[in-house]
């Protein structure tokens, strides 16, 4: 029989008013998955917390699932009845809450997640949320099955099940073992995402990523259609922050230390490879389909710093969002901000943080943002070269005003070639060759007038996707158009023995082959070019008269 100190007890549900007022929060079903995954973690001391979760589709409804939660063998803690009744449902006080294990800041990961799940067909709560559970000192396992909407009056059964009955649902006990929690609920998948089993698995993957690779945690995902026939099954593997230091991934550089308004933050920081350079390569090779941060809600990053705030002692990241890099500050980085949960305030569904002063108040997104680029800054200084520094030097080619000490008649013939230029004619050059010519509220880099040539600068590697889109963005503004050229560098720190350099073929085809076959765009002549070649993508310290050349 269970021990006498453990009673039914009744639970007392939600703040009143609160419950209904869930509804109304803009969270989503993705940002509430990610949050009541914590609650699987409650410190207990086993050696790694097995995760399983688990959605039946249901007989009446397509998108309707049950939604099984548990950790499995004997990896969890388990709750007391009165610990059911008092705070599983109820949300905890201040005082109560500082004292709340795991990532838990706000008490209220499973009630948004009921609200969340349910708000689009809302009579699935009268279904309730049905709880196994048991600690290791409870002789029986705890059975409720309530609907929290209802208070007091919604416990539809609540009883204690031995080893065996509890064994007869679904085969609970058997999971479980002789501690742990099993949840099933009802939720609607109506307004998710056609791959929403994909997406809740990429959360996991990514904000759970160092419990997994220590072995604190391991989630096991099963998708179950009506038939009972499984349709996916996994084991959520970690993922990598790809880097451009050998190893190509989670290679951090030297630890640093963000002054916050006079509060010490430990930092790490590093910057990713491009999405076609050699190191991304290495690193797609070594783990395919485990790149961190891709496929999040924050969106594409691109070029753009990402902030990922992360728990100093589970690795759990709270937050992750995009830092705007513009000018001449260094892209392509990731720099963790390691706190203590006491450390930062969240929404209710710990899907934004903020970091904490001193004296406990915080700041503005914005604020933060300066703060942090600050560090960033020092850790990585902007670059030197500006794109239109090196758009400069080539118009003074061009132009005939002076050329770089290296640069040498066979070069500028070549480049002549590029431009369709009279070699030798700085006439024709000055009057046809114009920098940043104004087209509606865009600039081109350069424009050619006789041969109605668009010219656009990247001192990068060319990004199949923001910068395609723009050069056939920029050929539609001016239709006159009859060639564009893509100059850009391939970072292959090979030695470039054609203009297109480098290059990998897949990129040379995607900014030329492609669209010069393509029905909208074959008209125009395209072309990819490496400054690299021309060694145009660094600036010369010293000049000479190009007249001296001729």
């Amino acid at each position: 029989m269970t021990n006498k100190s453990y009673k039914l007890g009744t639970p007392i549900g939600i703040d009143e008013g609160l419950r209904e007022r869930l509804d109304a929060v803009n969270v989503s079903y993705r940002e509430s998955h990610k949050d009541v995954a914590c609650n699987h973690d409650q410190e207990q001391n086993t050696p790694c917390i097995e995760v399983g979760w688990m959605w039946r589709q249901t007989q009446e409804n397509d998108m309707v699932y049950t939604f099984e939660r548990c950790e499995r063998d004997g990896t969890g803690l388990g709750m007391t009845p009165d610990e059911v009744n008092t705070k599983f449902f109820h949300t905890l006080k201040r005082e109560d809450l500082d004292d709340s294990k795991g990532e838990g800041v706000n008490s209220m990961g499973e009630k948004m997640f009921l609200a969340q799940t349910t708000k689009s067909n809302i009579d699935l709560r009268n279904f309730g949320v049905e709880i196994i559970t048991k600690t290791i000192e409870m002789d029986e396992y705890y059975h409720l099955i309530y609907n929290p909407y209802k208070g007091k009056d919604g416990v539809i059964l609540q009883e204690f099940l031995t080893k065996e009955q509890a064994d007869a649902i679904e085969g609970t006990a058997n999971m479980i073992g002789d501690r742990g929690t099993w949840t099933k609920m009802y939720v609607d998948t109506t307004s998710w995402n056609n791959n929403w089993f994909d997406e809740i698995q990429t959360d996991l993957s990514n904000y759970f990523t160092e419990k997994i690779k220590s072995r604190r945690m391991n989630f096991r995902l099963d998708l179950i259609n009506k038939l009972g026939v499984s349709v996916e099954a996994v084991e959520v593997k970690p993922t990598y922050i790809p880097s451009l230091q050998p190893q190509y991934a989670d290679v951090w550089e030297k630890p640093a230390k963000l002054n916050f308004f006079g509060k010490e933050y430990d930092v790490l920081h590093l910057l990713r490879p491009e999405v076609s350079s050699d190191e991304m390569e290495a690193f797609d090779k070594k783990y395919p389909n485990q790149k961190s941060l891709w496929g999040l809600e924050m969106g594409n990053f691109r070029d753009n710093v990402v902030l990922i705030i992360e728990d100093e002692e589970s690795g759990f990241w709270y937050h992750t969002r995009i830092m705007v890099v513009s000018g001449a500050r260094t892209p392509r980085g990731v720099i963790k901000i390691l706190v203590n949960k006491n450390d930062i305030r969240t929404d209710v569904s710990k899907n934004h943080a903020s970091l904490r002063k001193p004296d406990g108040s915080f700041t503005t997104k914005d604020m933060e943002h300066k703060e942090i680029f600050k560090l960033w800054d020092k850790l990585h200084p902007p670059k030197k070269i500006h794109e239109d520094d090196i758009r400069t030097q080539i118009v003074d080619i061009m132009w005939g005003n002076k050329w770089p000490e290296w640069f040498d008649v066979s070069n500028y013939r070549e480049l002549c070639k590029i431009f369709d230029a009279p070699v030798g004619d700085f006439d024709w050059a000055q009057k046809n060759i114009s920098p940043t010519k104004q087209v509606l509220n865009k600039k081109f880099d350069i424009w050619v007038e006789e041969t109605k040539h668009i010219v656009e600068l990247k001192i990068d590697l060319p990004n199949p996707d923001l910068d395609f889109n723009q050069i056939v963005a920029y050929s539609t503004l001016e239709p006159e158009t009859k060639k564009v050229t893509l100059l850009a560098q391939s970072k292959s720190k090979k030695i470039s023995w054609t203009t297109q350099g480098n290059f990998k073929p897949e990129l040379v085809s995607k900014f030329t082959t492609d669209l010069q076959n393509h029905e909208s765009t074959k008209h125009i002549k395209w072309n990819l070019v490496d400054l690299e070649y021309f060694g145009l993508h660094k600036l010369a310290k010293e000049f000479k008269n190009p007249n001296e050349n001729k």
